[in-house]
């Protein structure tokens, strides 16, 4: 696990705004499309001490994101 300025100094740069400090780890799953890199904090450690999948991780963050896209367009 590395900091934020820690993966941006190794060229890697996160799509979204995230705090320097903040700690992460890279995880690569192959997709689909080819390979996709993630970004991993720490609800993503806590989802896998449940089911200890990369894919299963991925799958409720997707399932959040739906959800949360879903409610901002009915309100």
């Amino acid at each position: 696990r590395h900091t934020i300025d820690e993966l941006k100094q190794a060229g890697i740069t996160p799509v979204d705004p995230v705090a320097a400090g903040r700690r992460a780890a890279l995880v690569m799953v192959e997709g689909a499309d080819g390979s996709e890199h993630w970004l991993a904090y720490n609800n993503f450690y806590v989802l896998t001490c449940y089911n200890r999948s990369t894919l299963y991780a991925l799958a409720v963050l997707q399932l959040a994101q739906e959800i949360q896209s879903a409610r901002e367009r009915n309100r």
